[in-house]
């Protein structure tokens, strides 16, 4: 588990169908990429919940989206984090799991971490008093329901390991080379999509209202992932475009 557990869970977590897949700013790459996962992927989150733990944030705050994209693309903010322990939690953050260390050696690395003593030493703790009853029966008070809301929330991602398209209601970005261009809606005349190369490749068009287009391709190995691509980038398009 890592620290997204302390937050709403329409707000941080990502599901597939049927699948809890995990936090995003704590996934590691390859879980966000939909790659195969090991003991790396548990690494990587402990990196990001020590920055976390320190005050920080490794890929900053955002929709899911934004921060599974950055984690995949862009290098981890560790500032938050004690120099002495920096290189070691840059480590954990590594974008290939192979460079990443093992439990073992971040055992190692931690114990003989020049920590002060006050840090570790145990302090007597008196229980807490319980709180008195109230002098009136509660009462809960449900939070409105707004399908407006839910539709407001609805966005697109599409990455592989090179490249990434996202779309939410700010606007279109399309990351090349983990080099992101944003574009917001009120600059974007029209967005096209269709299947290119070989595999599953889904090439995105961003049209300009200067004229300037701009193109990303991503890819899978997955038809039914590509399918569910086009749906949703459909959706979101037919959304956003139509807000004046």
């Amino acid at each position: 588990m890592d620290f997204g557990i302390a937050r709403a869970v329409d707000d941080s977590r990502l599901t597939l169908t049927g699948t809890s897949v995990g936090t995003p700013g704590f996934l590691a790459p390859e879980q966000a990429e939909g790659r195969p996962v090991d003991g790396a992927a548990d690494v990587f989150a402990l990196g990001a919940v020590l920055v976390a733990a320190a005050g920080g944030s490794p890929f900053g705050q955002g929709t899911p989206v934004a921060l599974m994209y950055r984690s995949v693309h862009q290098a981890p903010d560790v500032t938050a984090v004690s120099l002495s322990l920096r290189p070691t939690v840059e480590a954990c953050l590594a974008k290939d799991p192979a460079r990443r260390p093992t439990p073992e050696s971040l055992l190692d690395a931690f114990c003989t971490a020049d920590v002060p003593a006050a840090l570790y030493t145990p302090t007597a703790v008196s229980a807490p008093s319980p709180p008195a009853a109230p002098s009136y029966p509660p009462t809960v008070a449900a939070a409105p329901f707004s399908h407006q809301s839910l539709e407001e929330a609805e966005e697109f991602l599409a990455m592989d390991r090179k490249n990434a398209v996202v779309a939410d209601a700010h606007g279109i970005s399309l990351g090349i080379n983990g080099h992101p261009i944003d574009f917001p809606w009120p600059v974007v005349q029209r967005v096209t999509h269709e299947e290119t190369g070989r595999g599953y490749g889904l090439t995105i068009t961003v049209t300009l209202t200067n004229g300037f287009s701009y193109a990303c391709r991503v890819t899978t190995r997955d038809e039914n992932e590509l399918d569910s691509w086009i749906e949703t980038l459909n959706s979101v398009i037919a959304r956003y475009r139509s807000i004046p």
